[in-house]
């Protein structure tokens, strides 16, 4: 976990892509750690085995997700809602 989360920290501070080996398995265990995503990450055919056999705080989070990027507004779509099938949009038609 310490190499996962030293290997984003990396890319995050350089804006680095991170990429998985292909077919690497990864081992997660006990031990609170965080690792912070923050730049496109590709975990292509990876594994991760998490043992929470010995877990110290079973409310920590493994990976945190997040952007540098700023939010910008949908056009078109009215509304979100949680486990939506499909977005409905009205654009207008081209001219």
């Amino acid at each position: 976990m310490d190499a996962i989360a030293g290997a984003h920290a990396f890319a995050n501070g350089h804006g680095l892509p991170v990429k998985a080996g292909e077919g690497t398995t990864y081992y997660i265990g006990g031990k609170e750690r965080t690792a912070v995503i923050r730049t496109n990450t590709d975990l292509g055919t990876a594994a991760f085995i998490i043992d929470d056999t010995e877990v110290q705080n079973r409310n920590a989070s493994i990976f945190l997700v997040s952007s540098s990027l700023q939010p910008f507004g949908l056009k078109g779509i009215a509304s979100l809602k949680r486990n939506q099938d499909k977005i409905d949009a009205s654009f207008p038609d081209p001219v």
